[in-house]
């Protein structure tokens, strides 16, 4: 591991500053230049580095190269939930019409940057994005398939419909691989206030890195906890619609921060309701959509049979977390209360009320064919969470 990493996994606030000072230009250029509008390329620039910090223990970080690469892998992810905001799953995952091909008459030698960015406006929405994603990045196809969760086929395509030449993308992409902006100086200082906050008590932050679970204790009384906003989560479900739940960070602060983290990494794409049972619960978040998985690290359980309290009641609509016999084994299962379920409560971690959408829930309910007492779902017939969208008010 290069010094710097560890140095900063240590919560040394030189090396903390050295890696946000040598990100920050590219990582704001990346921002702006995916989501086209200034106001949100702060906010989005914002997240970025809230994320990379909070992930930075999680992932096996050796170098610098490899944080740079976390960074904009987290830059590329937010921006796509914020840009396709209404429907963040709106990316075609199917080959680009040919007439989106990219008209450029001549390709000097000294194509510059405003000439690229008049060229892509002719591509609608969801092409330009995937391209803007490719050209911004020294990502391959198959690493940038994993950021934005769409087939790197279908990436490829993107590709080779918009570009008459494998040289026209490779001086499109050399262009704006050079490009650099520096954030706003409200963006910019709001970051490092962060950092500073953070690095100001040493041994705390080191204990925010070398303890994962204790990342998202610490991080989130700063980051998601700071003030009084409250969180909205929309779960869209493919072929149903969406369910909108206001989560409880004062209730369930541990449990919201992790969800909010997951969400917003983009772990629940493409997942599935696993279990379902009608006139009770559905319940989701499981990689192996079996309800043997889960995400990298487990989380406190926040109810009153675990020394926590919380007066949310597992009444219907109410979201909360799945877990094992084990009281801390919770980490991205989650199941959505269907009918009153009050036998439950003090025994698992409610973190949420749905605010509209019950009818989606009601809906999936009725229309499932559990094959088991369990209410397991053949994986064929599993409701697929599209993404899982965050919002704060």
């Amino acid at each position: 591991m290069e010094k710097i990493i560890k140095e900063a996994k240590n919560g040394n606030r030189e090396a903390v500053l050295h890696l946000y000072e040598k990100n920050k230009k590219r990582i704001y250029f990346i921002c702006d230049f995916l989501m086209e509008n200034e106001e949100q390329t702060d906010f989005v620039f914002e997240d970025v580095f809230e994320q990379v910090w909070k992930n930075l223990a999680q992932k096996n970080i050796q170098s610098e190269e490899e944080f740079k690469d976390l960074c904009i892998h987290i830059a590329i992810k937010l921006c796509k939930n914020k840009y396709f905001i209404s429907n963040p799953h709106q990316l075609k995952e199917q080959k680009p019409d040919i007439k989106e091909t990219i008209e450029i008459k001549e390709m000097e030698s000294n194509l510059d940057f405003n000439k690229i960015c008049s060229s892509l406006q002719s591509l609608n929405k969801e092409t330009r994005f995937v391209l803007k994603s490719y050209l911004c990045s020294d990502f391959s196809c198959r690493q940038l398939k994993e950021t934005l969760n769409v087939d790197e086929m279908i990436i490829e395509d993107y590709i080779q419909y918009c570009f008459q030449t494998i040289d026209e993308c490779t001086q499109f992409k050399s262009v704006i691989l050079k490009q650099e902006k520096e954030p706003f100086q409200s963006t910019n200082q709001k970051c490092i206030e962060t950092i500073e906050t953070l690095t100001k008590k040493e041994s705390g932050f080191k204990k925010i890195f070398i303890v994962p679970i204790l990342l998202v204790c610490l991080i989130a009384s700063y980051f998601v906890l700071k003030d009084d906003s409250v969180y909205y989560a929309d779960i869209n479900i493919k072929d149903y619609g969406q369910i909108v739940v206001q989560l409880d960070s004062k209730q369930a602060p541990e449990t919201v921060d992790n969800f909010v983290s997951l969400a917003q990494s983009g772990f629940y794409d493409g997942l599935t309701f696993h279990r379902i049972m009608d006139g009770f619960m559905m319940q989701g978040g499981d990689p192996n959509g079996d309800g043997t998985g889960g995400s990298s690290q487990t989380i406190k359980g926040e109810f009153s049979a675990n020394g926590v309290d919380n007066e949310i009641s597992h009444i219907r609509g109410t979201i909360s977390m799945a877990r094992s016999s084990d009281y801390n084994s919770a980490s991205s299962q989650f199941f959505i209360v269907q009918s009153d379920s009050t036998f439950l409560d003090g025994q698992y971690a409610a973190f949420g009320t749905v605010l509209s959408g019950m009818d989606i829930v009601d809906e999936i309910c009725e229309k499932a064919n559990p094959i088991d007492d369990n209410g397991s779902i053949e994986k064929s017939e599993q409701p697929v969470i599209e993404s899982i969208q965050i919002r704060k008010e």
